[in-house]
């Protein structure tokens, strides 16, 4: 599952001149990076009713952009292309976890500092050009940690718990099908 929203990465391909012309340089869609959050869980259940899962969250956002410059060419056909890329930031972790049905577990540690300027001051006057709005206002700057915490509640879904009615509900709300897994009962009888 993915919340957020995909960027275009742009590659850059530098072609080499000939003596009267400079090399030329051509930007085209290398792929789309994914940034927002992540979250993959893979559930297996086991016959004694506890459910196994692989946790995987991840965080990508991107921070800002640096600059990359190349020179292609000698002498006075040499040509300097500068070209942007954006700082991908990713945080993840992965962990499995074991649980009994309708338990409920906490992920956190996804630890993140933004660092924030901002201009406070009496209104109107703190805008006023020339220097003069800086008599009016100040210039504060924020540091803030940031934590996601995850929380994820185990449910095991038996076949004839829910009507198909209900069944559709949560495939809406899932907004895909849900894992069914069908678990029989085994019958013991002792042997005499």
């Amino acid at each position: 599952m993915l919340v957020g929203y995909h960027t275009p990465i742009l590659g850059s391909t530098v072609v080499a001149g000939t003596d009267t012309t400079g090399p030329t340089v051509t930007q085209s869609l290398d792929y789309y990076q994914e940034i927002g959050i992540r979250l993959n869980v893979v559930p297996q259940i086991s016959e004694d009713g506890y459910i196994n899962m692989i946790i995987h969250p991840s965080i990508t956002s991107s921070t800002s952009d640096v600059e990359a410059t190349s020179t292609a060419g000698t002498g006075s056909t040499a040509t300097t292309t500068t070209t942007t890329y954006p700082i991908i930031d990713v945080r993840e972790v992965q962990t499995q976890v074991l649980l009994k049905d309708k338990e409920t577990i906490v992920i956190g540690g996804l630890l993140k500092d933004v660092k924030g300027k901002e201009v406070i001051g009496i209104p109107f006057l703190k805008d006023i050009p020339w220097g003069i709005g800086k008599l009016f206002g100040r210039e504060t700057t924020t540091n803030t940690k940031i934590d996601l915490l995850i929380f994820i509640t185990a449910r095991i879904i038996n076949e004839n718990e829910y009507t198909p009615e209900e069944l559709a509900k949560l495939e809406a709300r899932l907004e895909r099908s849900p894992v069914v897994v069908t678990m029989k009962a085994k019958d013991k009888k002792k042997k005499n």
